[in-house]
Order: C-alpha cells, then sequence, then structure tokens
C-alpha cells in the first residue's frame, strides 16, 4: 500500500510540475509577444515620423511637385493606418493600463509633429526637430514599461 501511495505522490507530483512549466512557458512566450509588438508598434511611429519629415522637405521647396507632395501624403497616410494596426494589435495583446496609456501618449507625440490642416511649409527645422524628441521621447518611455514586462 506504501508503494502504491508513494507512486502516486510521484506521478501527481510529476503532472503538477509539468502542468506549471506549461504555465510559465504561456505566460514567458506571451510577454515575448507582447513585448515585440511593442517594438514593432515603436518602429511604425518612427516610421510615420520619417514620413510626415518628407513632407515637411518637400513642403520647404520653392515650387513642390503637386505629384510628390500627393506621393507624400499617400505615403504618410499610409503608415498612420500602419500605427492604427499596431495599436489595436496592442490592445488585443493586454489590458495593462499603464502600457496602453504609453502607447496612446506615443501616438499622441507622433501626430502632434503635423497636426491636421498645419501648413508645413511654415514649419521651421527646430520646431520639428522638438517635435520628433517628444515623440523619441514617448517611444522610449513606452518600450521601456514593455521590456520591464
Amino acid at each position: 500500500m506504501e508503494a502504491v501511495l508513494a507512486s502516486l505522490v510521484a506521478v501527481i507530483g510529476t503532472l503538477a510540475a509539468a502542468f506549471g512549466g506549461l504555465v510559465i512557458q504561456a505566460h514567458t512566450s506571451r510577454k515575448g509577444q507582447l513585448r515585440t509588438t511593442a517594438a514593432r508598434f515603436a518602429h511604425r511611429l518612427s516610421v510615420h515620423r520619417g514620413h510626415l519629415y518628407d513632407r515637411w522637405e518637400i513642403a520647404q521647396k520653392q515650387n513642390p511637385d503637386p505629384a510628390e507632395v500627393r506621393a507624400a501624403n499617400d505615403t504618410s497616410n499610409a503608415s498612420r493606418s500602419d500605427i492604427t494596426l499596431a495599436l489595436y494589435e496592442l490592445r488585443v495583446l493586454t489590458r495593462n493600463p499603464g502600457l496602453l496609456n504609453l502607447a496612446e501618449a506615443a501616438v499622441a507625440a507622433t501626430y502632434a509633429v503635423k497636426p491636421p490642416g498645419e501648413d508645413l511649409s511654415a514649419l521651421t527645422r527646430a520646431d520639428l526637430e522638438a517635435r520628433r524628441q517628444r515623440g523619441l521621447t514617448a517611444d522610449a518611455a513606452l518600450l521601456a514599461a514593455a521590456a520591464a514586462l
């Protein structure tokens, strides 16, 4: 009887350890996926700021080519759409309010580089760089929070 009891305890212990290992592995995998998604999200924000810089450079020209202006606008609109998708992906992966607030702040800082209706030709390089820096700071805060998960 003692042998049966010892065997039963051993089997239960083995199953509990295996189950615990699976739970830990799933949790670790989910954290890794969340970190990767946050990094890709920050990358998309950076790409969009780059497209806004391209639009600013075109606006600084004496007589910008209308086709070039349209192409740059289309490119930045597409990258803005990529940001929306990346934010949705992040929202699906976590309900962490701190991380989501930082993500929203990073989006706001990036969109503030060029508010709707703003005439880019009137914007100075120093103003643009200050806005870019606010975006980079917001990205860094988001990435630090994701890394700390």
